[in-house]
């Protein structure tokens, strides 16, 4: 029996006068207090830490580190933490292994499979059983090569039991392939135990790589990765493992020497010999328990003789060798593998190319059979194998441990200086002091310089000068142009304090010529390299490569161009300014002139975007401003965009210039340093005047025209720039996060990445949170961390195309069905990727020359090198290097129950509609809604998550019955619109007409000659679109996949369509069938190709719920039985579970041109006239749309909103209520039995979710209250009693605004400036200053501050100010009772000095003390006393007329309420559950159906969750009460508990109120 706790009175009051007295019984709060403990105060205090002795006015954190269980005494969580171990997420089974006692090879490959294992089949791994063996059989300590691999402490976790003492199993199995057969029976949750899984026994019907996918095996290396190589930099390393030291010579796994000379042979015969590097790994030594040596150095002879490097163990028991080892396997280039465990450890995390020696059935993807030569790809592979790694190999060297770099502070750490070894010599120059050209100019020739002569550019001595001759200061277009802080790098030295130099130069010819001379480490210095003195038997490219001229471009390739999209840039520049106009360095106009109509003449005139940069304005040292912005009309004339500096001394107008110039297509120079810092990085074409001597390779004179090569030049300089390599054009439909421009582009990775569609997993792949601004953020995120396979990473329905220029690769890939097109074409040098065909037909392109990227596909293309790296202008077009597999479907049929497949579906649903990214206007889904399975089943979802669609049906073959049956089913659960029509025959022509015009032509596969556009339903849908798009719904929800995947078109062997294969029966293997015809291909492809093609035409977005790839594969799983035993079982029972109405067991197709208005209706079944009678029972005339809203019976039934009408329907639009349809379709009577039934459904949720409060039977009325002054204070007698205010304060505005003068309020009230009182304040912070809690901390000193920064990003980001006001109204009532709730349980409860807590909103003012208050209440031994405040705002301690003044002050508006409670556990139960139900009104007012709409309804009558839960606390529920404050708040009345007769009144209380 729980322990009762004593009756206690609750006082309620308001209006500035005690009005009333509620009494209630107060006992134990569901999971708050244990109801069993008799003394539940000192429950309490047992769970409370130690009260600290912080004086008031202290800062204090609530973000405690959690205890430790070892530190507590407790047993901890028996099971591995760490990240490999969770991969299936907290709660999923776990898995455990017994620890092997041998050798640190099989050791290791156990854990790593057993790892690899876990994850296939979505499991967790727990950890290993430890044998009390740590020590190998070569006596090394396994525990200290654990924590190397998997990070610090990570045996701790990995290590969990001895087993002298198991934990509790579930389930034992002997091998993993017993494991993998019995896991679909096991229960989540579960823990397992299997005594060996590492031996390759794992299911053959799967591709390895499911077991160690690209990412897991990065992760697995992850700590390998930080250790320090011994290879060769900037060559291609290969590592032979020979295992050697525990056999004899004559054992057969000894692979013998010859073997390894082979493959090396035929390696060095696939690359240039300088090349590569290889390395051979071994030990001679046997393990300590045998005493003989069987092999020697001397054995390893042949390897030195051949070139290689030979590393052998110094110690047989050395942990640093062995991991030295493991690292160079794991990351060489190529791996060549002996017979071994030990070999298979570093070849698992190996994800470059590793070579086996045939002893392995099941190798991973990259992994090639060394041993079968004479089969017909050996060859082929071992090329690929090579020609792959030689792309990975890094331009940088690594730093090997034996180098002893400068020290940080004397060199520039920027990564243009660091392109060599870090102990190369170093090139130090002094810096200019005059133009801001000269002396970036200068900067980027040493960084030229310095890469040509294998130096690392070591930086500037400054002379103190920062600002340029035009005042800009140079320091900040440093950083803009090598990044944020890299003036810090650059300028190291300044002149008075120069290093001591090794070596000093007077110029750049000098410093060439002693190169030679330099030492490692040695510190150069040169005077000047700003003019172009290099040496002229090297082509000047080698100076500036095209890779190195892209890093120092990358900063400018971030920032914004005004040049016209899809157009060829041409920018002019323009020396002007500090040029008297007779200078000749002025260049004439007549010279641009004449170079603008030459490349006019070259190119179609509407491809071209001319601009000039220049500055008419002279230095600020010059008075005179030589040349006018008039001078420039010339080029204006001319049709050319002319950007004229507004201040000469402006670091932006500086940078955009240069920006422009670097990044033109064509740049046209002036004479000018000014003009050879962009034309150095700018890798396209630039034209310069004749002035230079040593131009780059895509420079050509523009002066020189008699020249016989001029024309050519020009010729091949405009051509270029008009196929100027890869463009990236993205029309952006936005729907879900930030709106970020297309296309992705890392620079300083060279990756770019543009995309279509939508990636549903996109939050959950951010590394840090809300680090994605959109979906397409994460494409690079998970290339960069997964490399080619950041594909299988994405859950979503996309078409993608990723260029990676750094390695010449390209990736096309589709999601698993193909959702979104994707073509490209190959031919003539020219390569281009398109959404549509008809783009590349445009581009000129044959039709065989284009192709279709296959469903669940990612092709690889290797893109063609060009002159400088990476290519900038493709030479030939890509060649497809590869073809990989998004997802692997498994064809187990296991499960006998579509349970899973049902809530993997609404899943699906909720992951397409449920984001709460969406951008404004985005969130409503539409969709078709008919009588059949498909759009039953997305409708019923959307009204189980509460999601409000916009439906749309065109009446065709529908039985109008089913549909307004769905939508009164639809508005129990959420409100939602509809709109249904009958087409005309103009309508329909009309809409034929539109997609011939607009829309892409898709011709179907399986029709010859007929293409999406002629397709019948074609036509409907573009009605429907033309509707959502209209209404500004672009989400929209197909049903497509259903009928290829569920059913294929068939039941029970017989096919409904001549194109079904299975006919509708699955078989009992399901790999004999699979794929079928149309699971990729067949109508999944024409009819994805119809939806996208006709959707697109109105600019709207469709998802496929039926095809999510969980979804697919949960059906995938079905037992062939369970598929067999209706027609689409899953979806039928899933309508069947919900009562949803449905037409069963019949596929009708979306007949568009059945039934259209005006023809001869040929049904004349039931269907069709109960059709007829219900167009007519609404008096709709031809081509009428019937709008109807279907919501809860307490909402409005007007469709206002949904009657809109189209500017291109010329139909009439009738608003239908849902009563009117219901009377219709199924009579008045019914109506009223749906209406009588759903508010009894809603009485009794309230009910289920009430907390779990028992109050006593009756209650003592109690007698007339005192007079406000209670008698005690009116006698003279003063108060003692001592009260805490508990107050919350969010976001630093409010508090200055709002919290500041409340706190300075209270102590003018009370007098506690300077001594202490009867009042303290504790205040709850989330988002403020710590500066600022201590400003006012110290001038208030009775206040305590709580920062709880856990709270901080339940923050409002919201930048409509009304969005973030309806935010916080709603979301931080409940943050402030859970943070008054902490501080009254773990800081008041315990102290025996507090009588009572107060919490108070922080958005008041206190204009008289209170403390008669208290009295009253110690009087009447109240425990909870509150007050309730209508639209007047009146609080309960100060009249109208003092609220006034306090107003007409202009401190801050009077709003909130008060609540005084005893602090007493009675008092908190009672708060705790006000806490829960305000969380239930936050949570169900989110909720689907008449429960969410009740609790809606509620927070718009009381303006908060805590208000509105308070209101229900005390009326039990009525709401004709709760909606009349008085009645609710304000009168003497006794409250019933919650009996039988309640019970039975309350729905009919409900339905009064409705």
């Amino acid at each position: 029996m729980p322990t009762r706790l004593p009756s206690k009175s609750l006082l309620c009051y308001g209006f500035g006068v005690l009005v009333g007295l509620v009494t209630v019984s107060l006992t134990d709060v569901g999971g708050l207090l244990d109801p069993a403990n008799t003394n539940v105060r000192d429950v309490l205090r047992q769970e409370l830490p130690a009260q600290s002795s912080r004086p008031a006015g202290s800062v204090e954190s609530t973000m405690t580190k959690p205890e430790s269980k070892e530190e507590t005494g407790e047993t901890r969580e028996p099971a591995c933490r760490l990240p490999l171990c969770v991969l299936t997420g907290v709660g999923a089974t776990r898995l455990f292994i017994l620890e092997h006692t041998d050798g640190a090879g099989h050791r290791m490959k156990s854990i790593l499979e057993a790892v690899a294992i876990a994850h296939r089949n979505h499991i967790n791994f727990g950890g290993l059983v430890g044998q009390l063996q740590p020590l190998t059989d070569q006596h090394i300590n396994f525990r200290i090569i654990t924590d190397a691999i998997f990070g610090d402490g990570a045996s701790k976790e990995l290590y969990i039991y001895n087993i002298s003492r198991k934990p509790q199993i579930h389930g034992t199995f002997n091998d993993a392939k017993q494991l993998e057969a019995r896991l679909p029976g096991v229960a989540k949750g579960k823990t397992l135990y299997c005594h060996a899984v590492n031996e390759w026994g794992y299911d053959r019907r799967v591709p390895t790589s499911s077991y160690f996918p690209g990412w897991l095996r990065d992760e697995m290396r992850k700590h390998l990765d930080a250790r320090p190589l011994v290879f060769a930099p900037g060559k291609t390393s290969v590592v032979i493992h020979l295992r050697r030291a525990d056999l004899e010579r004559d054992d057969t796994r000894a692979t013998k020497d010859s073997y390894y000379y082979r493959l090396a042979k035929e390696i060095r015969e696939l690359a240039p010999p300088d090349e590569l590097d290889f390395h051979v790994w071994s030990s001679p030594k046997n393990i300590p328990a045998v005493e003989q040596d069987y092999w020697k150095s001397s054995d390893y002879d042949g390897y030195r003789e051949r070139g290689m490097t030979v590393h052998l163990d110094k110690h047989i028991d050395s942990n640093e060798d062995m991991l030295t080892a493991w690292t160079h396997m794991a990351r060489a280039h190529i791996l060549i593998m002996s017979q071994s465990s030990f070999s298979m450890v570093p070849a698992y995390m190996n994800t470059n190319c590793v070579i086996y020696p045939s002893n392995i059935d099941s190798p991973l993807e990259n992994w090639v059979n060394g041993r079968d030569e004479d089969r017909q790809a050996y060859q082929q592979e071992v090329e690929s194998c090579v020609r792959r790694v030689r792309k990975i190999v890094p331009q940088t060297a690594e730093v090997t441990d034996t180098e002893q770099p400068a020290p940080a502070e004397m060199r520039c750490e920027l990564k243009v200086c660091n392109l060599h070894s870090l102990s190369a010599p170093r090139l130090y120059i002094l810096e200019h002091t005059d133009g801001a050209g000269h002396r970036l100019k200068s900067v980027l020739e040493a960084i030229a310089i310095s890469w040509r002569n294998k130096l690392n550019f070591g930086g500037l001595v400054g002379q103190l000068q920062p600002l340029t001759d035009q005042h800009i200061n140079s320091r900040v277009v440093v950083d803009a142009l090598f990044g944020a802080g890299a003036s810090r790098h650059l300028f190291i030295y300044n002149i008075s304090s120069k290093p001591s130099f090794t070596s000093e130069f007077s110029n750049a010819r000098e410093l060439e010529t002693k190169v030679p001379t330099l030492r490692p480490n040695d510190l150069a210095y040169c005077h000047a390299v700003n003019e172009w003195g290099y040496d002229r038997r090297v082509p000047t490219s080698s100076y500036f490569p095209g890779w190195l001229r892209d890093e120092m471009r990358k900063h400018l390739d971030a920032r914004p161009l005004v040049f016209a999209p899809g157009k060829t840039s041409v920018v002019i520049h323009l020396r002007r300014a500090d040029l008297e106009r007779d200078d000749t360095r002025a260049t004439k106009d007549s010279y641009y002139y004449r170079l603008a109509k030459e490349i006019r003449e070259l190119a179609p005139p509407d491809e071209l975007d001319f601009h000039v940069w220049s500055s008419p304005k002279n230095i600020p040292a010059v008075e005179q401003d030589y040349w006018k912005s008039s001078d420039y009309d010339g080029y204006r004339e001319r049709g050319m965009t002319v950007h004229l500096d507004k201040h000469i001394d402006s670091n932006e107008d500086m940078l955009t210039a240069w920006t422009h110039m670097a990044r033109a297509h064509i740049l046209i120079m002036s004479q000018s340093s000014f003009s050879m810092v962009p034309a150095y990085m700018n890798t396209n074409c630039v034209i310069y005047p004749s002035n230079i001597d040593s131009p780059l390779e895509n420079w050509m004179d523009g002066k020189d025209t008699k020249n016989s090569k001029y024309k050519s030049s020009l010729e091949k300089c405009v051509k270029d720039a008009l196929q100027r390599g890869f463009d990236f054009v993205h029309n952006l439909l936005h729907m879900t996060g930030d709106k970020v421009l297309q296309p992705f582009h890392d620079p300083s990775a060279m990756v770019v990445a543009l995309f279509n569609g939508e990636i549903y997993n996109w939050e959950e792949l951010q590394v840090e949170p809300a680090s994605f601004r959109s979906d397409g953020d994460a494409l690079l995120s998970e290339y960069r961390r997964h490399g080619g396979d950041f594909v299988k990473r994405l859950d979503g329905e996309f078409a993608l195309a990723l260029f990676d220029f750094a390695r010449r690769e390209a990736f096309l890939a589709r999601d698993p069905f193909g959702s979104k097109p994707l073509w490209f074409a190959r031919g003539d040098g020219k390569f281009a990727v398109s959404s549509y065909a008809s783009a590349l037909r445009r581009l000129d392109f044959k039709d065989a020359e284009i192709h279709q990227v296959e469903p669940n596909s990612v092709l690889v293309l290797e893109l063609p090198a060009a002159a400088s790296e990476p290519p900038v202008k493709p030479t030939e077009a890509p060649a497809i290097a590869r073809q990989t597999t998004v997802f692997e479907f498994d064809l187990r049929q296991h499960k006998t129950s579509t349970s899973d497949w049902q809530k993997a579906f609404v899943r699906a649903v909720q992951k397409r509609t449920g984001s709460s990214r969406f951008a404004p206007g985005r969130a409503t889904p539409a969709m078709c809604l008919s009588d059949g399975y498909d759009s039953g089943s997305i409708a019923l979802s959307l009204g189980k998550l509460g999601i409000q669609p916009a439906m749309y049906t065109v009446q065709a073959r529908e039985d109008v019955r089913v549909l307004v049956a769905r939508l009164v089913e639809l508005s129990r659960r959420v409100n939602s619109t509809w709109k249904l029509t009958q087409l005309s025959t103009e309508q329909f022509q009309k809409e034929k007409l539109f997609l011939h015009d607009r829309a892409e032509r898709v011709l179907y596969k399986l029709r010859p000659g007929y293409a999406n556009v002629d397709d019948k339903a074609a036509a409907g849908l573009s009605w429907i679109y033309r509707q959502a798009s209209f209404a500004g719904q672009r989400m929209f929800l197909s049903g497509t996949g259903a009928d290829e995947i569920i059913s294929d078109y068939g039941t029970n062997g017989v096919a409904f369509e001549f194109h079904s294969t299975l006919r509708g029966e699955f078989p009992e293997e399901l790999s004999s069938v699979f794929p079928w015809l149309n699971f990729f291909l067949g109508t999944q492809r024409d009819y994805l190709a119809k939806e996208e093609s006709t959707a697109g035409a109105h600019g709207v977005e469709t998802r496929y719920p039926f095809l999510d790839r969980n979804l697919v594969q949960e059906f995938l799983w079905l037992s062939a039985d369970t598929k067999n035993a209706l027609y689409k079982a899953p979806i039928h029972e899933f309508l069947e579970a919900e009562r949803f109405p449905f037409v069963r067991g019949t596929k009708r197709g979306f007949s568009a041109d059945r039934n259209l208005v005006g023809d001869v209706d040929e049904d004349q079944d039931e269907i069709s006239q109960a059709r007829r009678k219900f167009w007519s029972g609404l008096g709709a005339a031809e081509g009428t749309v019937i709008a109807a809203f279907a919501s809860q019976p307490a909402a409005s039934q007007s469709a206002a909103g949904a009657s809109a009408q189209s500017p291109a329907d010329s139909a009439t639009v009738i608003p239908a209520p849902l009563r009117r349809l219901v009377e219709v379709t199924q009579g008045p009577r019914r109506w009223r039995r749906w209406r009588k039934r759903i508010h009894r459904q809603w009485a009794a949720g309230i009910l289920r979710d009430l907390p779990s409060v028992q109050r006593a039977e009756t209650a003592k009325q109690q007698g007339p209250l005192a007079p406000v002054l209670s008698l005690a204070v009116a006698n003279g007698v003063g108060p003692n009693n001592r009260a805490v205010i508990l107050t919350s304060c969010m976001e630093e505005h409010y508090f200055w605004t709002y919290c500041g003068p409340f706190l300075h309020s209270v102590a003018e009230a009370f007098d506690l400036f300077e001594s202490p009182g009867p009042v303290r304040a504790m205040v709850a912070t989330a988002g403020i200053e710590p500066q600022s809690l201590e400003a006012v901390a110290r001038l208030l000193p009775f206040v305590e501050f709580s920062a709880f920064h856990e709270h901080e990003d339940q923050l409002s980001s919201h930048s409509d100010p009304t969005e973030a006001e309806s935010y916080r109204r709603l979301s931080y009532q409940s943050l402030k009772l859970q943070q008054y709730l902490w501080l009254w349980q773990r800081k008041l409860l315990p102290e025996k000095e507090v009588d009572f807590v107060i919490c108070m909103d922080s958005d008041m003012l206190v204009v008289k003390p209170f403390l008669h208050v208290f009295e009253l209440l110690q009087q009447r031994q109240v425990d909870v006393a509150f007050s309730y405040y209508d639209g007047t705002r009146h609080v309960p301690w100060g009249s109208p007329a003092e609220l006034a003044r306090t107003k007409k002050k202009g401190l801050v508006r009077l709003q909130g309420g008060m609540l005084i409670m005893r602090n007493s556990v009675e008092a908190i139960q009672w708060f705790a559950t006000w806490k829960s139900l305000t969380e239930a009104a936050l949570f169900h007012k989110e909720n689907e159906g008449e429960l969410g709409d009740r609790w809606r309804d509620l927070l718009e009558e009381f303006k908060g969750p805590s208000q509105a839960a308070l209101a229900f606390l005390l009326t039990q529920g009525d709401v004709d009460i709760m909606k009349d404050v008085s009645a609710c708040c304000s009168s003497l009345r006794s409250i019933e508990p919650l009996g039988r007769a309640w019970r039975r009144e309350w729905p009919k209380r409900c339905f009064r109120a409705a």
